[in-house]
């Protein structure tokens, strides 16, 4: 009996396989062998069958295409999907993988074995090389089914034409004696009826080639445009991009496999439709919302008749966030269908995922907006605390300038710009620093410009308030912290700043080298330059066109989120501010999981204590490794200080700082070292704050030198059954980005699924290698065989 006959027998009429990797060539072969019987039907994927169909075979190619990050990553999600289909449906599944040993078939081949253990499960696995013939390899897998199969053999004229050896030295001997010549050889004629064929053939093709090109580009635009704030040129970019894939999906039945072009790209013709689709309702929506929040900024420092209307600002986020939510789930399907996501495509996932945050936040505080800008009679004054992070504190830097701002009725009504030298001044008595400021200084006096010594804004909002009113008498409400990084930031939006004091206009490249300039060679003008620039910079943002004013918006919301920018009330309470993260101060994580957490936080904290402007000349580099063993975390900390002055400097003095750091409050410290040299208990100190493990030490690091400092550190953990590890990094206000790398070492029988694609996966490793710019959040799901 025939394998064609026999397989009646062992699988039900019209019967369904589902073959993962069909775009593989071991893949392709498969579903060609299989073609060839009549009842079977083969699907790349279970979510394209009809409701009344049920897969009865499930074919999982492992580890035969080029070895990449995301297949290492997701393979457990895919994986499984298709244990739980097998299991629901009693499919035979069959796992089909390299006989390489890699991380991802020893994972694979535990999920598996632990999955058969918990339910019923029909599987087989088989191990192929992938040197062995496709036609051989592909029968090897369809006989798990179907036993007695034999591939049929390829058709007469099918195969390769080969000429024989005398045929050939023939020719090679006619060719010597000059009896072969082009007027020997006959003229090849062309009918036309094959020209217009093969054209007809061809220029499907090359629309299809110049459609993918312009999709691409089109995309790109509407990335970078929306980054400049140019709404109305995202949109059009929009447009185009849903019009091009809309011909695309066209074309592709004039053209077989054209759509091969977006794919091979990492654009799935049907899954990008419905992406940019998506993504011109967001734009849509998010150009209201945006329309919605300028008012807010009209209604304070506009004309009048500005008025704040909440309920439009909140109608535009809830439409914004539901549009963002769906561009997701479609974002989500494009990654799944691409056997290589594009960097644009993941670009914009980021983006949308920042926009979802920040606009959820913000809506989440305009129940608390009118206690900020009342629109009654009631005045709401505001303190903003200008800080120079040349000199780093932990706030951000040490206060250089004040501006006190006066709101009545939505409107500024007063606005005053001293520096901390001119209030300080006006201080009577004394007061009294805190210990540790007194213990890292040496400084037994405490003064408004100190006062971001405190790693929590709101504590230091509660005692600039306080220097404030006995200084200036003048209440305060409201706190605000900004330091220069901001302001230079705004620079590269709106293009230089003439300052008054400067006879070259301020930019982004020379801010803080004019700065720097400027204390050197004028050291009592250097308490006014700040305050000069600010004066300055009203009529600066009042000149702003739409799109710098929309970049303007983008960039304060993305400063409150990576903290360069704190606001805290001190006369009322707003918990949603607190809760945002956006008033500053040590925040734990909170468990995001319906798993037990692990969670885990460290958090440095830099403060220049040498009264030197030298953190510009400062790089920092952090590596951070995190164990699990057993029942317990041990982890190793290394803060790499290095200290390049500036050549103008002719003897450049040391950078003193006085660092902390902040870990779980079970954290044991069993090692502190500096330069290769093991401390004393002596030399540092350990103590409890905020609920958490405080390390605290002075660190010198020398001119053109550097500062290694290194911690190790223990903490037991009660894991009996899966759980999730949540690793918080904050980031200080002030700082530069910092290069950070984090390694979490697990033993090898564990399986570990990642929210955020780290540089390396492999088995019992996960290396994560980023720019820090605000908090770095880390999440690995763990379960334990």
């Amino acid at each position: 009996m025939s394998a064609r006959k026999l397989v009646t027998r062992l699988l039900s009429p019209n019967s369904v396989v589902i073959l993962s990797g069909k775009h593989l060539p071991l893949g392709r072969e498969i579903s060609n062998q299989l073609g060839g019987y009549s009842q079977i039907s083969v699907y790349d994927s279970y979510r394209n069958l009809e409701t009344e169909q049920f897969p009865q075979v499930i074919i999982h190619l492992l580890g035969f295409s080029p070895a990449s990050l995301s297949e290492t990553v997701s393979h457990t999600s895919q994986l499984y999907d298709l244990l739980n289909l097998a299991y629901q449906n009693n499919a035979h599944l069959v796992v089909v993988v390299s006989n390489h040993d890699t991380p991802l078939k020893s994972t694979a081949l535990l999920l598996v074995k632990q999955f058969s253990k918990n339910y019923h499960l029909k599987y087989t696995v088989l191990e192929i090389s992938p040197q062995d013939p496709l036609d051989s390899a592909a029968s090897a897998v369809i006989r798990k089914f179907i036993p007695s199969h034999t591939p049929e053999k390829s058709k007469p004229g099918l195969g390769k034409i080969k000429l024989k050896k005398q045929s050939f030295f023939k020719i090679l001997s006619l060719k010597v004696h000059g009896v072969i010549n082009k007027t020997n050889l006959p003229r090849l004629v062309v009918p036309v009826w094959v020209k217009i064929l093969v054209l007809l053939i061809m220029v499907p093709w090359i629309v299809s080639l110049i459609l993918a090109l312009a999709f691409y580009l089109s995309v790109s635009c509407t990335l970078s445009s929306l980054e400049r704030g140019n709404f109305s040129r995202t949109k059009s970019c929009l447009s185009f991009s849903v019009s091009t894939v809309r011909l695309m999906k066209k074309t592709l039945s004039l053209s077989y496999g054209s759509g091969r072009l977006l794919l091979s790209r990492g654009y799935p013709v049907q899954e990008s439709y419905s992406a940019v689709l998506r993504a011109s309702e967001v734009v849509s929506h998010f150009t209201s919302a945006s329309d919605s929040l300028s008012r807010i900024w009209l209604s304070v420092f506009g004309a009048p008749g500005n008025t704040l209307d909440l309920g439009m600002v909140n109608s535009s986020l809830t439409d914004l966030n539901d549009s963002v939510s769906y561009l997701q789930a479609d974002l989500k399907q494009l990654y799944q269908a691409s056997p290589q996501p594009a960097q644009v495509m993941s670009d914009m996932a980021d983006l949308s995922q920042n926009i979802r945050k920040t606009s959820s936040k913000i809506q989440s505080l305009l129940p608390d907006l009118p206690k900020f800008i009342p629109e009654s009679g009631k005045q709401v004054n505001y303190l903003f605390l200008i800080m120079d992070n040349t000199e780093i504190m932990p706030g951000g830097g040490v206060v250089d300038s004040v501006a006190l701002v006066t709101l009545e009725k939505g409107k500024i009504t007063e606005a005053r710009i001293m520096t901390t030298k001119e209030t300080d001044s006006l201080l009577k008595g004394e007061v009294e620093p805190p210990l540790s400021f007194v213990k890292a200084t040496g400084r037994n006096r405490w003064y408004l410009k100190d006062v971001s010594w405190n790693v929590d804004f709101q504590e230091t909002a509660r005692r600039a308030a306080w220097f404030i009113e006995k200084e200036l008498a003048s209440p305060v409400d409201v706190v605000v912290g900004i330091n220069l990084n901001t302001f230079k930031k705004i620079l590269g939006i709106g293009g230089p700043l003439q300052h008054p004091g400067i006879a070259s206009p301020l930019s982004t490249e020379n801010f803080i080298t004019s700065y720097l300039e400027n204390v050197q060679t004028d050291p009592q003008g250097t308490e006014t330059f700040i305050s000069s620039m600010l004066k300055s910079m009203e009529d600066y943002l009042g000149e702003l066109d739409r799109p710098n004013f929309n970049r303007l918006l983008f960039l304060l919301a993305s400063e409150f989120e990576s903290g360069q920018i704190m606001i805290a009330p001190v006369t009322f309470s707003s918990p949603a501010l607190t809760q945002s993260g956006w008033s500053g101060g040590v925040l734990s994580s909170e468990c995001r999981s319906q798993l037990d957490c692990v969670l885990d936080i460290f958090f440095p904290v830099l403060s220049n204590i040498s009264r030197n402007k030298l953190d510009p000349f400062i790089t920092r580099r952090t590596k951070i490794s995190t164990e699990f063993t057993g029942s317990k975390i041990n982890s190793s900390y290394e803060i790499d200080l290095n200290y390049h002055p500036s050549s103008q400097v002719m003897s450049p003095p040391d950078y003193k700082n006085y660092f902390r750091a902040y870990f779980p409050q079970e954290t044991q410290i069993l090692q502190v070292s500096l330069n290769k040299q093991l401390l004393s208990r002596t030399d540092y100190s350990v103590a409890s704050d905020r609920g958490l493990k405080l390390l605290s030490l002075p660190v010198s690091v020398p001119a053109s030198g550097g500062g290694l400092l290194e911690i190790l550190t223990s903490r037991v953990i009660v894991s009996p059954g899966p759980f999730r590890y949540q690793l918080l990094i904050p980031g200080q206000p002030g700082t530069v980005p910092s290069i950070v790398e984090v390694n979490v070492i697990y033993p090898q029988n564990w399986v570990s699924t990642v929210y955020s694609s780290p540089q390396i996966a492999s088995q019992g490793l996960l290396r994560y290698n980023t720019h820090q710019i605000g908090s770095i959040h880390i999440d690995v799901d763990f379960f334990i065989p």
